[in-house]
């Protein structure tokens, strides 16, 4: 008989996995936090339904019970969630206890998760420590795994009528006050008494203003280097393209998340007419050359108006550095002739819609020609329109009118 056992109990050995240890809690030690369904209902006049969900959160030492209905279980709705427990109970715990949804954990590990960086803030604002258990390790909240069916059965008593959220969260908590004062199953204890007399004044006082909730979000980096956010776009490094990252942001600042890696901190855009806000790094470098204190725009205006508008006009083409090159090349002319002539020779050329260092060194060309030709020649004299010759006009003005023509010939010979 005894041979005939053995083999079961090798098999009973094989099949072992160890004991589970139990977890005992201090007072005021940790708030255990988990999401579960509690039932459909009824949406429309359509028949249609609607999931609920029930958070529920448990104190480790007490057993206090606490349960908050919501449609949603994003991020925004979870923490204030948490924040209602925290004034439902007048403090905070040591650390809060989780399993790892998307709200609380960005990837799960077993050995260090990567936190939403939602909850590190929040967890931040009030003190609190953040426990995010290993994946497939629901025994290590137990005390508020075995809660979640109780508390559907409790709701179970409810009338089939629905009369909206509020009506049944009142009902809720009627009902988990009720069971806070009965003999908990294991303690044998009524965990509203043990809470008031026991864990209450071991719970850390609650911080002077509350948290502001922030709005969360994640979306893919464009091609463009910007993430979208809220209909804005905000710029990050051109290194994170296509990668997903996590979107903080508050009424003031939008912060830019990548593995739970801060990246970049926006001010948040609240003009209408506004859609991007690009840092000056993350700009190309002509973008970075038209902002207001560019080196381009501070050495071009040294040189005048129109200077500074032949450069801004050859930046808006966007053609990168083919473009600076043609503006380097008309800064340079100060070595070679006075600011107001390479002013004035910038005037002239946009009028004409010629763009680039050629159009305006072909017209300082011809101003100097012109200038020769006068000292060898003498001062041509001004010519008076006679009075029956209302047509008739000054030499320079067909001086003038010549040298046009020539920098015309130039530039198409050029582009041939």
């Amino acid at each position: 008989m005894g041979l005939s056992a053995e083999p079961g109990l090798n098999r009973l050995g094989e099949e072992y996995r160890g004991a589970v240890t139990e977890i005992i809690h201090k007072p005021g030690e940790a708030l255990l936090v988990d999401w579960g369904k509690l039932c459909d209902v009824p949406e429309g006049p359509g028949g249609r339904k609607k999931t609920l969900w029930q958070f529920t959160g448990i104190l480790g030492y007490s057993r206090k019970l606490m349960v908050r209905l919501v449609w949603s279980n994003d991020v925004a709705t979870t923490l204030k969630m948490i924040e209602s427990m925290f004034r439902e109970i007048g403090g905070v715990p040591l650390r809060i206890t989780s399993d790892n949804p998307k709200c609380f954990t960005l990837k799960a590990s077993k050995y260090e998760p990567i936190l939403n960086p939602a909850y590190e803030r929040f967890a931040a604002h009030y003190g609190v420590l953040i426990e995010s258990l290993p994946p497939r390790a629901p025994e290590k909240k137990g005390k508020v795994e075995r809660p979640i069916p109780y508390v559907r059965r409790l709701y179970e008593a409810h009338e089939d009528i629905w009369e909206g959220i509020e009506e049944a969260q009142a009902y809720m908590d009627k009902k988990v006050g009720i069971a806070n004062q009965r003999k908990h199953g294991t303690t044998l204890r009524r965990p509203g008494e043990v809470y008031e007399q026991e864990e209450k004044a071991s719970l850390r006082a609650l911080p002077a203003l509350s948290y502001e909730i922030e709005q969360y979000q994640e979306g893919d980096v464009r091609a463009d280097g910007h993430v979208r956010f809220a209909n804005k776009y905000y710029s990050v490094d051109e290194q994170y393209r296509w990668k997903k990252v996590s979107m903080l942001a508050d009424s003031r600042k939008v912060s830019i998340y990548f593995q739970g890696k801060l990246l970049e901190v926006h001010d948040r855009i609240t003009d209408h007419n506004q859609s991007k806000s690009t840092k000056p790094c993350h700009m190309s470098p002509w973008e970075r050359a038209m902002r207001d204190d560019s080196i381009y725009r501070r050495r071009a205006a040294r040189l005048g108006a129109n200077a500074e508008a032949m450069v801004m006009a050859l930046l808006k083409q966007g053609q990168g550095f083919v473009d600076t090159r043609k503006i380097w090349g008309i800064l340079s002319l100060d070595k070679r002739y006075p600011a107001e002539r390479i002013d004035a020779a910038c005037g002239r050329a946009l009028k004409l819609g010629l763009l680039g260092y050629r159009a305006v060194l072909n017209l300082l060309a011809a101003e100097e020609a012109r200038r020769v030709l006068e000292s060898h020649c003498g001062a041509v004299a001004e010519v008076k329109p006679a009075k029956d010759y209302k047509f008739l006009h000054s030499m320079s003005e067909y001086q003038e009118q010549l040298a046009l023509f020539e920098l015309a010939n130039q530039q198409k010979g050029g582009r041939a």
